[in-house]
């Protein structure tokens, strides 16, 4: 089985303002899931999917939300994708004109649940 690996450094940032929005910490090529992390009912029911999700990072860099804006279809991807990104994430947190960290929102890219 296959999981293919989101890097969040490959986050999009869709709000509108500048300065900068929250940035993941760390090695952009470090891998959030690995092929553990597929739920033991969807190995079992072949199930696979593409999910998005939007997360509000807090001023720590700490991922406090997060929301399905594109569905796997099978709501234990779903929900297997938020539990892992709201663990294991871990952001630079944006920063206001003053330079003070600050609360952001960002948009993941395409996250592939694969056998």
């Amino acid at each position: 089985m296959m999981l293919l690996f989101l890097a969040l450094a490959q986050a999009i940032y869709y709000g509108s303002g500048v300065p900068p929005p929250a940035a993941p910490r760390g090695s952009p090529k470090r891998a959030l899931f690995t092929d553990r992390d597929y739920p033991a009912e969807a190995v079992s029911n072949h199930w696979e999917g593409t999910v998005r999700v939007e997360l509000t990072v807090n001023e720590r860099g700490a991922v406090e939300a997060c929301r399905i804006v594109q569905s796997s279809g099978h709501e234990v991807l779903d929900a297997a994708t938020c539990n892992i990104i709201i663990t294991r994430a871990n952001f630079t947190p944006a920063k206001d004109d003053n330079g003070k960290p600050k609360k952001d929102t960002v948009l993941s890219p395409p996250i592939d649940w694969h056998l």
